[in-house]
This record gives structure tokens, sequence and C-alpha cells, in this order.
């Protein structure tokens, strides 16, 4: 376990390790947990979580459908608090036109032209990914049906 919330969820606890080899993972992992504290508060203030085994028979407790749901909507949270829609969109579209439109774009040329956004954001590959299969669904898929 990377990081975690408090039991009162006033605190986000990351491991000191993993924020030293990659802190563009760990704010995604900042951004998702504070989705959990915004998205899922309510639900864990009535678990009343006070301890390590607390928590580890609240998470034992939940169905794969409820953790996958809570996972994925904290993921979800975390991916437009580091890649805003707008400015995002903004961005790939950019770089979409600067390869001659979506009929002239080629896996190789989005690959390197991601890489800039991705620095840009400071976000992991994965994380650009996921958000780009979000937003550009279509897109993605053309780029890979063409490889």
């Amino acid at each position: 376990m990377e990081a975690y919330l408090s039991s009162g969820l006033g605190r986000i606890i990351i491991d000191r390790s993993a924020y030293e080899i990659s802190p563009n993972r760990c704010r995604f992992t900042y951004a998702h947990e504070l989705g959990h504290i915004i998205l899922h508060g309510d639900f864990y203030r009535t678990q009343k979580i006070k301890d390590i085994t607390g928590y580890q028979r609240f998470q034992s407790s939940l169905s794969n459908d409820e953790e996958r749901r809570i996972e994925s909507q904290a993921h979800a949270f975390a991916g437009y608090v580091l890649l805003p829609q707008q400015l995002f969109r903004e961005k790939v579209d950019a770089l979409i036109r600067s390869a001659g439109g979506e009929s002239q774009l080629n896996i190789q040329e989005f690959s390197l032209g991601s890489r800039e956004l991705v620095k840009l954001f400071q976000v992991s590959e994965e994380v650009f990914m996921r958000q780009l299969k979000r937003e550009y669904k279509d897109l993605l898929d053309q780029l890979l049906r063409a490889v």
C-alpha cells in the first residue's frame, strides 16, 4: 500500500520512497485519495475505521463490484484534476492539428507528441492514456487499429 487516508479523512499518508521514486505517480495518488474524500467521504465515515485492522475489515467487506466502482470513480476524479478537461482537449486538439488532422495522424507521431503532454501535465503515461481513452476513445481506437 503506497498511500491511504487517515481515519478522520483529514490526511493523506503516502509512502516516502514511492514519492521519491515517482513524484508524478504520487501526484495521481494524492488526487485519487482526494477523490475518495470528496466522492465517498460520507460512506467512509459511516465505517468508523480506527486502525489498520478496521481498514482491512472494511476492504474485505466490499464486493469486487463495489471496490471496482469506488476505485474507478476515484481514478476518473484524479484524471480530471490532473488533466483538466478543457486544457487537456485544447492540447490534444493542437497535437492533432499539428499532424495535419485525424486522417493524417499516425501512432508514432502521436506518441512523440503525447510524451510532451505527459511532461507538461506531470503525469505518468498510464494516467495520460487513461484520460485519452475517456476523452478521445474513437481516435485512440483508430490509432491502435492502424498499427
